[in-house]
């Protein structure tokens, strides 16, 4: 998929192709925040959870409404109450190679914390193959009556996931509106760990349970989300931890857990000799910024979206070794990444796993007890990769090479080559210094 975006902040035009990892890489105050914003932003407009969307035009909303005709017209010639099924794989055949969701009222406030310029605008082009990424193929039940309607929306065998039951003096806008989310239904799960999580994940407690208020972000109020509904899961789930969560202990050395019924967030080291529990406030600054995404591992699965901002966060470069390798794994089991990183390390270990990519699946396993996580499956695949460079004139920029796999990360280089130059020339001066003194 393409994400453009234009006039947003110094960016004034800018096409991004999003695909299953998405690296943003720049200097400070290039974008890359706001943009991965508005990308979530967009994708939560987009899969029905938003009220600012313009999800569908020209043949996919003439699409919709004779749908929604064709059930209507139906009801209108039955008396009492009408029941239909309609599938999401029906209404993906008939769709156009490409459709366009877009949002052009965006409030930079609540987004990014900034007025944005009122022609700032974020459009997504998706193929088919991105609309059918979610896993399962959707249900849509819909019971119906003169002016009356209930919608459910069902995955599988599973419990609903969506059920509604409203009256609607316009009975096939309503049911128009039921077919828009079950075909823009493309994301199991959406989520985002913003740069100010390690504070949120500390004020959790006070700022949900307690009642206190703070004017939060959209994804600072996602990642809250994101907690409450990994302390409500804590009172009643007893699963097996997956095999992701697992790894995600050796980077975070334990485990985060909700205390129940006193909803404290607490962390349970793996060393033997440590204090059986730990409140967060007194974990590590490291242990504290990826509690977030612990919790979102305990229930990722295939078509989830993740959006990280600076996954390195005071963590060591062992750490951040060792998070590159767990993205890849994700990757793996289908959940979808983009990362903004100003670091070396995470750039350096990737362009590592695309070439582990290149090998076959007995040669990468005579190579995994080199990873850091020692797991032959830590791989990304060339084509699974996107690398995108923001800069200082507002363009962005491809600095991935899909073919050789390499990827041009000059930005930080050029500090490393500066700093060379730098202390080159002070001991030149201090040579030169001592001769004259001689």
């Amino acid at each position: 998929m393409k994400l453009v975006v234009e006039k947003v902040g110094r960016i004034e035009r800018a096409e991004i192709e999003v695909r299953p990892l998405t690296v943003f890489i720049g200097e400070n105050g290039t974008g890359k925040t706001w943009t991965a914003m508005g990308l979530f932003a967009l994708l939560k407009n987009s899969y029905g959870r938003g009220r600012n969307e313009k999800r569908s035009t020209g043949d996919v909303e003439r699409l919709l409404v004779d749908r929604a005709n064709e059930i209507v017209e139906q009801v209108e010639k039955t008396p009492g109450e009408s029941l239909f099924e309609v599938r999401r794989s029906e209404l993906l055949r008939m769709l156009p190679e490409q459709v366009e969701v877009r949002l052009d009222r965006i409030d930079g406030e609540k987004l990014v914390g900034a007025t944005l310029d009122e022609r700032a605008q974020l459009r997504l082009a998706l193929t088919q193959q991105a609309l059918v990424r979610y896993p399962v193929d959707l249900l849509l039940r819909l019971k119906l009556s003169p002016r009356q309607l209930s919608a459910t929306l069902l995955e599988g065998d599973a419990e609903p996931l969506v059920s509604t039951n409203f009256s609607s003096p316009d009975l096939r806008e309503a049911v128009q509106k039921q077919l828009a989310i079950l075909l823009f239904a493309w994301i199991r799960r959406l989520r985002v760990l913003p740069v100010e999580r390690d504070f949120l994940s500390q004020k959790f407690v006070q700022l949900l349970l307690h009642g206190q208020s703070m004017r939060l972000s959209v994804g600072q109020q996602a990642f809250c989300e994101l907690l409450g509904f990994a302390q409500a899961r804590s009172a009643s789930s007893s699963r097996e931890d997956p095999e992701l969560v697992r790894l995600t202990g050796q980077v975070l050395g334990g485990r985060f857990r909700f205390e129940y019924p006193s909803a404290s967030l607490v962390f349970t080291p793996q060393e033997a000799n440590a204090p059986s529990t730990i409140p967060i406030a007194g974990c590590a600054s490291m242990q504290k910024s990826l509690a977030g995404l612990q919790f979102f591992l305990e229930t990722a699965e295939r078509g989830d979206f993740l959006i990280i901002d600076e996954p390195e966060l005071s963590a060591h470069p062992e750490a951040q070794v060792k998070l590159v390798e767990l993205f890849a794994l994700m990757i793996r089991q289908g959940i979808q990444l983009v990362l903004i990183t100003h670091s070396p390390y995470i750039i350096d270990r990737l362009s590592t796993l695309i070439e582990l990519a290149r090998l076959d699946e007995a040669k990468r396993a005579r190579v995994a007890d080199a990873l850091a996580l020692k797991n032959a499956g830590a791989y990304v695949k060339p084509d699974e990769v996107a690398v995108w460079q923001f800069n200082k004139d507002g363009s962005v920029t491809s600095v991935y090479d899909e073919e050789s796999g390499s990827i041009n990360w000059s930005t930080f280089t050029r500090v490393t080559n500066q700093e060379s130059v730098t202390v080159n020339r002070i001991l030149d001066e201090a040579d030169d210094g001592a001769g004259e003194s001689a």
